[in-house]
């Protein structure tokens, strides 16, 4: 290894233990210093942290779990399985707008049920919701194109 790149231990985790009992796998990855890397937020100072660079940039955080560095520096985040995506459809000639409101309070209660504590509803601008959607409790994030891929 080229001793002018420093190298740094990273943890993966999800990869079979490296021996010190917590799970992890220890990757020695010369090229850290060059690269943005992902790495899990251990603490709530790192969250303060983080919402201030963000609000440095004009942006919010939602759900973040892993902190995005580098060269030292916060750059991002990743929100990785901390938020539930609620997709809610009801059929438009079948389903009256009380009933509507209700399917989603359903779906709302059974996620809680099952301990989620922040769940995400995209909403479509021509949805009948969309108008209602602050009375409904939720706090919009903005306007967004969601994109889906199978991994």
């Amino acid at each position: 290894m080229n001793n002018a790149v420093e190298s740094r231990e990273a943890r993966v985790e999800g990869r079979p233990g490296n021996g010190n009992g917590d799970g992890h796998a220890a990757l020695t990855l010369p090229f850290m210093p060059l690269l943005p890397w992902l790495r899990k937020i251990s603490s709530k100072e790192e969250v303060a942290a983080l919402a201030k660079v963000a609000a440095e940039d004009q942006h919010q955080i939602v759900g973040a779990t892993h902190l995005a560095e580098k060269n030292g520096q916060i750059i991002g985040y990743a929100s990785i399985g901390a938020i539930t995506m609620l997709n809610v459809w009801a059929d438009s000639k079948n389903v009256h707008a009380r009933e509507s409101a209700y399917l989603l309070n359903l779906a709302e209660c059974t996620a809680a049920a099952m301990g989620l504590r922040t769940i995400c509803l995209p909403c479509a601008a021509e949805s009948p919701f969309l108008p209602y959607i602050d009375k409904l409790g939720y706090h919009r994030l903005g306007s967004a194109t969601f994109n889906l891929k199978q991994l």
